[in-house]
């Protein structure tokens, strides 16, 4: 996953005409910003995310690791990592396997549309590894082969949606200028 936050070039420059003159001050101010938004947009990413999808906030802010700048290195990243999720980690129902063998099972990973039926021949089954996993049968017969697992994204998959991305760089671009007029101050401040 890839946000790019494209910052106002006259916000930088102002800040580096105020802070030309303190030896290292003007990268420190940038760091300092750039590592407040970075902390801002996993925030805003998490909560963005747990709004759209069944996921817990908590969940999606663990995946989400951050690089952060200091003044010798002006580059921050924030990361999303981790594995496919069983689809009953979002929203399943009914979460007891023997019920939905008889009623059949649905599910979602998205809030918007709400519970949609899987396709007949789903069921679960407690395996000694994984606890209760959904597959699907995909032709007639007992046969291993005949069966496939249910599958559903993984956190950095919907983390990467296009209106949350969008939300999380109009964010980030808010936060850093105002995080930048503020280190600008705190820096004059100081030396006066």
């Amino acid at each position: 996953m890839r946000i790019d936050v494209r910052i106002d070039k006259s916000g930088l420059e102002k800040a580096y005409k105020a802070l030309q003159r303190i030896p290292g001050a003007f990268p420190q101010a940038v760091s300092s910003a750039m590592n407040r938004t970075l902390e801002s947009m996993r925030t805003e990413s998490a909560r963005e995310t747990a709004g759209r999808y069944f996921a817990k906030s908590g969940e999606v802010r663990k995946t989400l690791q951050l690089r952060t700048a200091n003044a010798g290195n002006l580059y921050g990243a924030m990361i999303s990592r981790g594995g496919r999720k069983k689809l009953q980690e979002y929203k399943l129902t009914p979460k007891n396997p023997q019920a939905g063998n008889k009623k059949g099972f649905k599910g979602a990973v998205m809030r918007k549309g709400g519970l949609k039926p899987l396709p007949k021949g789903t069921f679960m089954m407690n395996t000694p590894n994984a606890g209760n996993v959904l597959f699907r049968r995909i032709r007639p017969g007992k046969a291993w082969s005949n069966i496939e697992h249910v599958v559903s994204p993984s956190i950095p998959q919907i983390v990467k949606n296009k209106e949350t991305v969008a939300v999380v760089e109009k964010r980030a671009r808010e936060v850093f200028e105002k995080r930048l007029n503020h280190e600008v101050m705190r820096i004059i401040g100081a030396m006066v």
